[in-house]
């Protein structure tokens, strides 16, 4: 995914926005603490430094609790802070190795610090638990993306789709996918559509322009992203997609620069 600036990732893909296997709703909140519940709610508003701190009250007061370590291995991930992410998410694997919402994030922590064989792996193994687990079909799949097998990385995506149609995560990257792997006009008419959806259609907008500029549409990527992000992460987003559309036209693999 492309990232104009260290605290934006601009791709839906949001690796780093991966979903799928954590508790919903009410359930989740009568298996939470409070504290827990409130160091979730920082989370979710962008306070990360608040976040680690509650969750590592929580950790401290419930040992045990796998969900309170993940939490803090996300957080700290947001803040940069990779060895004390990688610990926290390594003890929740010790308490319970057999859970994909654990394999899935440290797939995420992987790829984000470029090692994708390591989180290809660690998505696998989450499958091996859960085939239909959404975060790992997703991670996956970005991760093939990012090595540049897109043959592999579409089928990922279909096997997802065909158990999660209407998944907008999942339908964006496919599309990006598709124009990775030559299908650039199917690709693109495929966020054009996405794009109009009334809550998450701005999500694609940068798929959609990086979509273009690989097509030799710079100008129509300008005019979409108008709007939607200030014009120095724009002028990053355009040259960096540049750079790849260069790349591309010389034979050589894009993956990692587009999922980055």
């Amino acid at each position: 995914m492309f990232s104009p600036t260290p605290a934006a990732t601009v791709l839906s893909v949001s690796l780093f926005v991966l979903s799928g296997c954590a508790l919903s709703g009410s359930e989740e909140a009568e298996r939470l603490s409070e504290t827990a519940q409130v160091a979730q709610a920082s989370f979710a508003v962008g306070d990360y430094p608040e976040a680690a701190q509650l969750y590592e009250k929580v950790s401290q007061t419930e040992p045990g609790s796998v969900s309170a370590l993940i939490g803090l291995g996300r957080s700290y991930a947001a803040m940069g802070q990779i060895a004390r992410a990688q610990s926290a998410l390594d003890r929740a694997r010790q308490l319970s190795p057999r859970n994909p919402q654990v394999l899935n994030e440290l797939g995420r922590l992987a790829l984000g610090q470029g090692n994708a064989a390591q989180a290809l792996d660690f998505y696998e193994a989450s499958l091996g638990y859960d085939r239909k687990n959404l975060a790992a079909l997703t991670g996956k799949a970005v991760t093939l993306d990012y090595l540049s097998r897109h043959k592999e990385a579409r089928a990922v995506y279909e096997t997802g789709l065909a158990i999660y149609p209407t998944n907008f995560v999942l339908l964006s990257n496919h599309a990006l996918s598709r124009v990775l792997s030559g299908d650039g006009a199917g690709g693109i008419a495929l966020m054009e559509e996405l794009r109009r959806d009334p809550v998450q259609g701005s999500q694609v907008v940068p798929n959609l322009a990086i979509a273009q500029v690989l097509e030799g549409r710079s100008a129509e990527a300008r005019k979409v992203l108008k709007g939607q992000m200030s014009e120095a992460q724009i002028a990053a987003l355009l040259r960096r997609a540049e750079e790849a559309r260069r790349i591309r036209a010389e034979g050589q693999p894009i993956g990692h620069l587009v999922f980055q």
